[in-house]
């Protein structure tokens, strides 16, 4: 009962954070250096909440995996290098059902996630941007 309590009360907040949260991610979009970014196709008639916002790096320099470790050098926190992704049949609780997939393995291999969340300041923004583009670049 109390967590619906705490739902309900936090529903009423949902359409605010999902619009920070779109217009952080349109942010990047617009000044992250696209020639090693591209976001992932979102789903035609559907709408993202940009919890994240995956993006696929095809750098020459850089894996995923790498940009991940130097952004977290700066303090700049992607979920797919914090979790380490992989495909889910990789993980010891689902290897007995493993089927290779080497789509899934590839996909998770050259994401990144960038934080859009609606604690983000401009300078946040700006600050993630230049670092991104740095690295990039």
């Amino acid at each position: 009962a109390f967590a619906a309590g705490v739902g309900i009360a936090q529903i009423d907040k949902l359409e605010n954070k999902i619009k920070q949260r779109t217009e952080n991610a349109a942010y990047y979009n617009k000044n992250l250096n696209s020639k090693y970014l591209s976001e992932l196709k979102i789903i035609e008639n559907s709408r993202p909440n940009y919890y994240a916002i995956v993006y696929k790096v095809s750098h020459p320099k850089y894996s995923a995996f790498e940009l991940g470790a130097k952004l977290n050098n700066f303090g700049i926190i992607s979920d797919t290098y914090r979790f380490k992704y992989k495909a889910l049949y990789k993980m010891p609780l689902f290897e007995p059902f493993a089927s290779y997939c080497p789509n899934a393995e590839a996909l998770s291999e050259s994401i990144i996630t960038l934080p859009t969340h609606e604690g983000l300041s401009h300078e946040d923004l700006r600050f993630i941007v230049d670092r991104v583009n740095d690295i990039l670049t």
